[in-house]
């Protein structure tokens, strides 16, 4: 400000027309050519220029009176740059989260080993002074600033952060076969004012209507093994940890529990090799595991019989009333459950078992069992599901 010669004791200063009570008064500034005004902006203040609302964001004039130019003459002085006040504190409007595993549950992006790299797309309301810091399960990054983008004529500002599947199971994001929780927060906008922490998960879904899961669901809360009653497997392929012949679920949570040093059940008959070639055998075996019994091809031949069992978490057998192993031909429908024995298939049962013969491969592809369990009769239903490939 030019041609000014001083400011009295007397000085009152408003903004907006309103007057500021709580201010240190002006001063010179390092420059010598201008002047400094510090003033508290309280409640009160903003309650005042905002007519009655808590919050304020927008240009204010400030108004000096008792001024004395360079003549002599008192008078009050406008400052003609506005000043800029905002207390609104910044928001996170909308989250995408793109890549990961796919899965059935459309909703639903796992993290696994060899899942595509998670992008997160994190839109803010205005422009941030500190980016938001994120936290994927228990591991911590820094977002940074993409670009602005117009929407639906709201201006958001877009902060990326990229990070591999690989690098998150290696850093064990979370508890295996859990859903993993993105927070977003420790973030300021370009006046200081913080932000607004917000959690993502499955009952709270990003924009793009996904959330994250280590491990894959389709593993679900209950395990299907099998045995084989003639003969012993020969050269087992290294991920069939119980050498049933088959590469499930169950082959997972047996590795699984190896890892944290869980008493395995028939540990003597299982192998543990290392299955993901990183010289360690880990949790992070136990997941690759999974990712291949996803897209395993289980043989089932013509006359041979398979005895199925189911376990939960614990390698307790379930059996009883409470548990139920549905059995299709080709895809799961009703018109292809079968409930006894026909010309394709010998279904014998009993209270834990259910032992399954090709006789007629013919007309099947598929053998799908599906088992459902509910402790008690009653509460959420664990849910396990293995897919037989019918050898023609």
């Amino acid at each position: 400000m030019k041609n000014w010669k001083k400011f009295g004791t007397k000085n009152s200063y408003k903004i907006n027309g309103i007057e500021i009570k709580k201010t240190n008064g002006v001063k010179l500034a390092k420059d010598k050519k201008t002047i400094e005004l510090e003033f508290k902006v309280t409640k009160d203040l903003i309650s005042k220029i905002s007519k009655g609302k808590e919050k304020f964001s927008g240009n204010a004039n400030i108004t000096i009176s008792g001024v004395t130019d360079m003549a002599g003459n008192v008078g009050n002085l406008e400052v003609k740059e506005k000043v800029f006040i905002d207390t609104y504190e910044p928001t996170i409007k909308k989250l995408n989260i793109i890549g990961g595993g796919a899965s059935a549950e459309t909703t639903l992006s796992y993290i696994d080993s060899k899942a595509k790299d998670i992008t997160l797309e994190i839109m803010a309301s205005e422009e941030l002074g500190k980016v938001p810091t994120v936290e994927i399960g228990n591991v911590k990054y820094k977002a940074v600033f993409d670009k602005k983008v117009k929407e639906k004529d709201k201006n958001l500002y877009v902060y990326k952060l990229t990070v591999s599947c690989s690098e998150l199971v290696n850093k064990s994001v979370a508890k295996m076969n859990s859903v993993v929780p993105i927070k977003i927060k420790d973030y300021e906008d370009k006046t200081g004012n913080k932000g607004i922490e917000r959690t993502f998960n499955s009952k709270t879904l990003s924009s793009n209507k996904k959330y994250l899961y280590f491990g894959s669901k389709e593993v679900g809360e209950v395990y299907l093994s099998a045995y084989r009653t003639k003969k012993s497997l020969q050269n087992p392929h290294d991920a069939d940890v119980n050498k049933d012949g088959f590469i499930t679920n169950y082959d997972s949570l047996l590795y699984l529990n190896h890892s944290l040093n869980v008493k395995v059940k028939g540990e003597s008959s299982c192998q543990f090799k290392d299955i993901n070639k990183d010289k360690k055998c880990n949790s992070a075996d136990a997941l690759e595991i999974q990712n291949i019994a996803l897209k395993a091809e289980n043989i089932i031949e013509k006359n041979e019989e398979r005895v199925f069992k189911v376990y939960d978490k614990k390698q307790n057998i379930l059996n009883g009333k409470n548990l139920k192993v549905y059995v299709y031909k080709n895809s799961v429908k009703d018109s292809n459950r079968i409930y006894t024995s026909d010309k394709d298939i010998k279904l014998e049962r009993d209270d834990s078992t259910t032992k399954i013969t090709v006789k007629n491969a013919k007309n099947i592809n598929k053998i799908i069992l599906k088992a459902v369990y509910q402790k008690d009769g009653k509460g959420d239903k664990n849910i396990g599901e293995l897919v037989l490939t019918v050898k023609k």
